[in-house]
């Protein structure tokens, strides 16, 4: 009895790890397209900016006051987008770079965006 449970015990893992491995790269490949999706927003306004940064704010940040000053200080135009009115926006900024605070501002003026962070952050990049 205890020799046929153990050969039905040792079929029951493998059929797991058989099952395992595929399922593993199904909720991998789910998770890229999920992160994707999240940032599609985040990269579309990257992309179709015409401005040298893009920077993504909140009414009641000293901070992003910072970073605009430091922009038109040196002569730098800046596309803004408020996060206060767009939950969602603010979650595709998070997911994307790990910053949870405001501004979080990027660099486009090159061929591809470049993530610089916040106000101190662009202070020393500048």
């Amino acid at each position: 009895m205890l020799t046929t449970l153990s050969k039905l015990m040792a079929v029951l893992v493998k059929w797991t790890n058989l099952l395992e491995t595929p399922l593993k790269k199904i909720k991998q490949a789910l998770m890229k397209v999920g992160h994707s999706l999240a940032f599609m927003p985040v990269n579309r306004l990257l992309k179709r900016s015409k401005k040298d940064f893009v920077m993504f704010t909140s009414n009641w940040c000293p901070y992003c006051t910072k970073a605009k000053n430091i922009l038109g200080a040196k002569k730098l135009s800046f596309e803004e987008h408020n996060l206060g009115n767009n939950p969602n926006l603010q979650m595709a900024v998070v997911q994307m770079t790990g910053h949870r605070t405001v501004p979080a501002i990027w660099d486009i003026r090159g061929d591809e965006p470049v993530f610089v962070g916040g106000a101190d952050q662009l202070q020393v990049y500048l």
